[in-house]
């Protein structure tokens, strides 16, 4: 029998299995099965899975902390600027240079928030900033700003069935309104409309309402907590703010621009449709103004 045959190598073999230790190795020896790829499906980044609750409440304590610095600082300089009258008299600042400092203190406050997220290693879309759609995306932003409108006027006029008195606040907000456009060319303003736009969709919408979803596991409570912040936010005497009459108008339009978020996963369809909400409410009172002799 040739050494090389296959009833040598068979032989061999049982010889094998028989020696202590070798069975395992050579007698239990089976197929190689390679195993079925499953299909990648990404999760939702806005979940923010990969930081704890104390992680995202933590980082909600360090924009609280970046918030009050801008705040002081920008209050700061209008005092100077004004002599100490800013404090008896906040429109007496320009109004010019204050929605600057305001857009560059949003703009500084969004990088921290940014550089938050890349610092607990998660992507910028984590906070919505990016687009899978960019231009479907943009052009979403034109629905969402008539959505916006109409949102507005309909949680005003059921407030109005409430409160019969918030249409004189509404007056005044009208004409605050008006006395905070700042003398610059229309496009400047426009632009201007969209930087703020821009920092305040990245600070309320994609980093405050994803961090509030971490934190209380629920997007409804989320959407709900953060809509009041923002609307609360924008009313006061200071210059910019608005009266108490836009609360629910404002929240509404809030708790749209976050459906926006959750929805497409993006900051981009919110920010146009919150810069366009601005800027026609601006362009539309400077046009009333210049050809009603206001």
């Amino acid at each position: 029998m040739a050494p090389d045959s296959d009833e040598s190598r068979q032989d061999f073999g049982d010889a094998l299995v028989g020696v202590p230790g070798v069975a395992g190795a050579v007698g239990a020896a089976r197929p190689l099965e390679i195993p079925m790829a499953r299909p990648w499906r990404p999760g939702n980044p806005l979940l923010l899975a990969d930081i704890s609750a104390g992680r995202a409440a933590l980082h909600l304590v360090i924009m609280l902390g970046a918030f009050a610095m801008v705040l002081m600082l920008i209050t700061g300089y209008a005092i100077l600027d004004t002599g100490g009258e800013f404090m008896e008299n906040p429109e007496s600042a320009d109004i010019t240079v204050m929605l600057v400092l305001t857009a560059v203190g949003g703009a500084v406050m969004s990088a921290v928030a940014i550089g938050l997220m890349r610092l607990a290693r998660l992507p910028a879309s984590a906070i919505g900033v990016g687009s899978r759609s960019f231009w479907l995306d943009v052009l979403l932003g034109i629905p969402v700003a008539i959505l916006s409108y109409v949102a507005f006027i309909v949680s005003f006029g059921v407030m109005m069935l409430i409160w019969p008195d918030g249409a004189s606040q509404l007056r005044q907000n009208v004409e605050r309104i008006d006395g905070m456009i700042p003398d610059l060319d229309t496009w400047v303003l426009v632009l201007l409309m969209v930087v703020v736009a821009a920092y305040e969709e990245i600070l309320f919408r994609g980093f405050l309402l994803t961090h509030l979803r971490r934190i209380t596991r629920s997007w409804t409570v989320a959407i709900v907590l953060g809509g009041a912040l923002f609307a609360v936010l924008h009313i006061g005497e200071e210059v910019g703010s608005q009266t108490t009459a836009t609360v629910v108008p404002l929240f509404a339009a809030g708790v749209l621009w976050s459906l926006m978020l959750i929805w497409r996963r993006s900051l981009v369809p919110g920010i146009v449709g919150h810069a366009l909400f601005n800027s026609a409410q601006l362009v539309f009172m400077r046009h009333f103004s210049e050809h009603s002799g206001v």
